[in-house]
């Protein structure tokens, strides 16, 4: 069998979109049972792992528009689980999860195992997946998202 790598360009783009359907229907289940949609865990998510991020950010994450993004950042906020808070001279407003937001976060990896199944799929192999999407991100000028990626890895190598 072929690695990802070596595939064609549609070979990999199918390969994507099977993942991709099977993740969501998996964060469907979690966010369901959390009370959110899958934007707004996805978001929550983010905001919790990538330390000063913004709502530009956000949307070339989630490729949702700033718009759909301020809804479910209202929504995070009216709940007490996120908060946009002003930052350094420019002003810039970056997205802080509350301890509230965290505590609901800490739910998500037994919600994982109770719902995806995903207890068979050993470390290593989602560390080399992980990898190569970054590469595959990369390669295809996603620059924005793996600086933000690289960031996340910097930090969780401190810890």
């Amino acid at each position: 069998m072929r690695d990802l790598f070596s595939m064609g360009c549609m070979e990999a783009f199918f390969a994507v979109i099977v993942i991709y359907k099977e993740m969501k229907y998996c964060l469907f289940k979690q966010a369901l049972r959390l009370g959110l949609s899958v934007l707004e865990l996805q978001v929550l998510w983010i905001a919790a792992n990538f330390k000063g991020v913004t709502l530009n950010d956000l949307a070339i994450v989630t490729t949702c528009s700033k718009e759909e993004l301020e809804v479910v950042l209202n929504f995070l906020e009216s709940e007490g689980l996120a908060k946009k808070v002003r930052s350094g001279n420019a002003g810039k407003r970056i997205i802080e999860v509350t301890p509230e937001g965290k505590d609901l976060l800490e739910e998500v990896p037994s919600l994982v195992t109770a719902s995806c199944s995903l207890e068979c799929i050993d470390s290593e192999t989602l560390q080399t997946f992980r990898k190569g999407a970054f590469k595959l991100v990369n390669a295809f000028g996603g620059w924005k998202i793996v600086e933000m990626l690289n960031q996340q890895e910097k930090h969780e190598k401190k810890e």
